[in-house]
């Protein structure tokens, strides 16, 4: 009886050991899974690092590539407010050609005014005298 009930107990435990090693078996197999679905999710995150990387340079070569057409414009702009200073002056330059003509043709008025004051006078002059013919 005794040996029965020890045989009864070993058995009991027997299967209690093999529940626990396929309990471990399970968790190392979900492990293992995990670890594999990892690997791949850092394989896949790694590929997609690789692929930023790459944009971020084609970016940063593009950026570079910008530097020289940027000193292209700032030169382009410096020619233009050169040539801005200098419509500027030529117009000043007209401006002062202006007064100086508007002066002239003023002082013209004033000569031809005169003339037509010295023309009536004269007229007048010579209408005093007759000569007889």
């Amino acid at each position: 009886r005794e040996i029965r009930r020890l045989a009864d107990q070993t058995a009991i435990a027997t299967l209690e050991i093999e529940k626990m090693v396929q309990e471990m078996l399970s968790s190392v197999s979900t492990g293992v899974m995990e670890m594999d679905k990892f690997t791949q999710d850092v394989g896949t995150n790694a590929s997609h690092i690789q692929d930023i990387s790459e944009q971020i340079s084609r970016i940063i070569s593009q950026v570079q590539s910008l530097g020289p057409q940027f000193e292209t414009v700032t030169t382009g702009m410096a020619t233009q407010a050169q040539s801005a200073q200098q419509i500027c002056a030529a117009m000043a330059q007209l401006n002062d050609s202006s007064q100086q003509t508007a002066e002239s043709v003023k002082d013209t008025n004033q000569a031809i005014s005169q003339l037509g004051s010295v023309a009536r006078e004269l007229r007048s002059e010579v209408a005093n005298f007759r000569v007889a013919v």
